[in-house]
C-alpha cells in the first residue's frame, strides 16, 4: 500500500449521495475548474499525506451508508482512491461509492491524447464506484437552485450509474451547512457558495 494525499474527511454528510455519507476529499487536481469551490484543494504541496492504511481507519470510523470521493482530482491519485476504496468495500460491503471527477467519459478513455494515461482507468472505476459524477465544474453553466439534479450543478456535468446501487438520489438535498463545535460553518454538496443570497 501507498500514501494518499488528503484535503480533509468529513462525516455524516446527506448532501453527497445517497443516505449519510462519508466523504474522502483527496488533495491536488491539476484540472484548475473555473469557477471551483474547492480552491484550496488544488495545490499537492498542501494536505496531509497519509498511509492508506491511516485512511481507511478514518474512513471506518463512523457508521454511514457509503463513501463519497471528491477532491481536489481523485482520478490524479486514482491507484491510491483505488486500494482504499477496495479495502473500505471488504470491510464495508453494502456501502456505496459516489465518486466525483473533472475528467469526462471521453478523457477517462484515453480520448484526447493527453489523458491517455487514465484509458485503462473507466474498467477500474466501474469494478469499484457505484455513481460517478464526471466532468469539469464550471461556474459559468452552474444551474438555478433547484433545477440541480443528482449530485449535478453544471450543466456539463454528466452522472454515470455504474451499478444499480446507488441510483436513488431524489431526496438528497442540494447543500447542507455543518455548524462545528468551535462556532465554524462549512459548506457541502452541490450548491456551494450558490446558497446564499
Amino acid at each position: 500500500m501507498g500514501d494518499l494525499n488528503v484535503h480533509k474527511i468529513s462525516y455524516g454528510s446527506l448532501a453527497n449521495g445517497p443516505g449519510v455519507r462519508t466523504v474522502l476529499h483527496v488533495q491536488g487536481c491539476t484540472l484548475a475548474c473555473r469557477g471551483c469551490v474547492n480552491k484550496s484543494t488544488w495545490g499537492m504541496g498542501q494536505g496531509s499525506v497519509m498511509t492508506e492504511e491511516e485512511v481507511v481507519d478514518l474512513l471506518l470510523q463512523e457508521d454511514a451508508d457509503g463513501i463519497t470521493i471528491s477532491g481536489g482530482e481523485p482520478l490524479e491519485q486514482w491507484v491510491a482512491v483505488r486500494s482504499v476504496v477496495g479495502v473500505v468495500l471488504e470491510a464495508r460491503p453494502s456501502w456505496t461509492v459516489v465518486l466525483f471527477s473533472g475528467f469526462t467519459e471521453k478523457e477517462i478513455l484515453g480520448q484526447p491524447a493527453t489523458c491517455q494515461e487514465y484509458r485503462n482507468r473507466w474498467e477500474e472505476l466501474s469494478a469499484v464506484v457505484d455513481t460517478a459524477i464526471l466532468g469539469r465544474f464550471e461556474g459559468t453553466l452552474l444551474l438555478p437552485i433547484g433545477q440541480r439534479r443528482n449530485l449535478i450543478s453544471t450543466s456539463n456535468q454528466e452522472i454515470h450509474h455504474l451499478s444499480g446501487r446507488a441510483k436513488y438520489m431524489a431526496d438528497m438535498p442540494e447543500a447542507e451547512i455543518d455548524i462545528r463545535t468551535d462556532g465554524t460553518a462549512v459548506f457541502r454538496g452541490v450548491a456551494g457558495h450558490s446558497i446564499l443570497p
